[in-house]
């Protein structure tokens, strides 16, 4: 090979190099997109059922594919609503141990029904009460469609489950596929669970291995504390695999706020048939969880967003952290794209030609551009 020839494929091999490299951090900010988009600042969306133990409340809204059953006495949409969306959507049926308030924002209720035959629910309009024999939900909130039969309210706008599910499966899949580069999770000489990144914008994305903890142990060594820091301009994507049925993920781990923690997304990966993982670490659990197949048992407090394929929460709070994507790639200079096509031709050509075929379509119309960060 002569020698211009042999710099000319060395050229090349850097530039698709790099071409891959930046693909590779613009799919996964496509897909932290594409989740902050289709969670419309829910603080909970389950596609099925939801099991509301104990007494507590959520600081967000909540979309329930299924059934919602509530044991004691909570409180929805606490501190904050999802206008203009219901911050309380339910498709399904409606049972209430007692009395549940809505504080913010208004209801959808789609599966039940308002009237006076058995089984009928009474809507009191002046009282803003929805009652059912000793069951009860009262709107506390001054939002004027929080007056409306909520069974008569719209869903929010585009809305479909199947798309949902068949969106957030994807997202989860996609960034579990993600290559962790340099990105090493260690434990230090005090305790602390690293999470160690040379990224200075873009993604970071870590696999944590659930079946390296045992008890306070992660990969023999002792963890005594779990604080997150991320970098400005930098999203961290843990992907959690080796998870067991019914596993307690990260029991007896104490957990503490970082920075930016509205940055980070736990993206719990089902291996081998598991369907069931409870989240059960001391403290809070800081960042949102995505986990669109996994029936998630919670029994520690939540500050994030929680996608889940149905949920059970023993009486600890949801709080509203709204997941935030940080800073997206901005896009090559054509002087840049055509210097590598020039040099590379149709291999750098082949390259952006998978990238664009391998974006998804786009179920919900309302997406935000990828040349900015994501406020919704």
């Amino acid at each position: 090979m002569s020698r211009p020839t042999l710099l000319r494929s060395l050229a090349c091999a850097v530039l698709v190099a790099v071409a891959a490299g930046r693909a590779h951090a613009q799919s996964a900010l496509q897909d932290l997109n594409y989740f902050s988009n289709y969670s419309d600042k829910y603080n909970l969306i389950s596609f099925g059922n939801v099991n509301l133990n104990g007494s507590s409340d959520t600081q967000g809204g909540i979309a329930v594919g299924g059934n919602l059953t509530i044991g004691g006495s909570w409180t929805i949409a606490s501190t904050y609503n999802t206008d203009p969306d219901p911050s309380l959507y339910v498709a399904g049926s409606l049972s209430l141990g007692s009395n549940t308030m809505e504080n913010q924002g208004y209801a959808t209720l789609t599966g039940i029904t308002t009237g006076t035959a058995p089984g009928d629910w009474t809507w009191n309009s002046s009282t803003k009460q929805l009652t059912k024999g000793s069951d009860e939900l009262t709107m506390n909130s001054s939002d004027a469609r929080a007056s409306t039969n909520p069974t008569a309210n719209p869903i929010p706008p585009g809305w479909s489950w199947s798309a949902e599910q068949t969106e957030y499966d994807n997202i989860s899949t996609s960034l579990a596929g993600m290559s962790v580069g340099s990105d090493t999770i260690s434990v230090d000489g005090g305790g602390n669970l690293q999470f160690n990144t040379t990224v200075t914008s873009g993604v970071a994305v870590f696999d944590l291995d659930a079946s390296l903890f045992c008890g306070n142990q992660y990969n023999g060594q002792t963890v005594n504390n779990v604080s997150i820091n991320v970098p400005t301009g930098v999203n961290y994507v843990i992907n959690v695999t080796g998870l067991t049925q019914g596993e307690a993920l990260f029991s007896g781990v104490n957990f503490n706020s970082g920075t930016n923690d509205s940055s980070v997304l736990w993206n719990l990966e089902p291996t081998g048939g598991v369907t069931a993982v409870t989240i059960d670490n001391g403290g809070n659990l800081y960042g949102s969880v995505l986990a669109p197949t996994l029936n998630v048992t919670d029994d520690t407090t939540i500050d994030g967003q929680v996608v889940a394929d149905s949920f059970t929460d023993n009486g600890v709070e949801l709080h509203d952290d709204t997941f935030t994507p940080e800073q997206v790639l901005v896009p090559e200079s054509s002087a840049f794209a055509l210097g590598a096509l020039a040099l590379c031709g149709v291999a750098v050509g082949r390259a952006l030609l998978v990238r664009r075929r391998a974006a998804r379509a786009q179920p919900r119309a309302a997406l935000v551009p990828l040349a900015s960060s994501v406020s919704k």
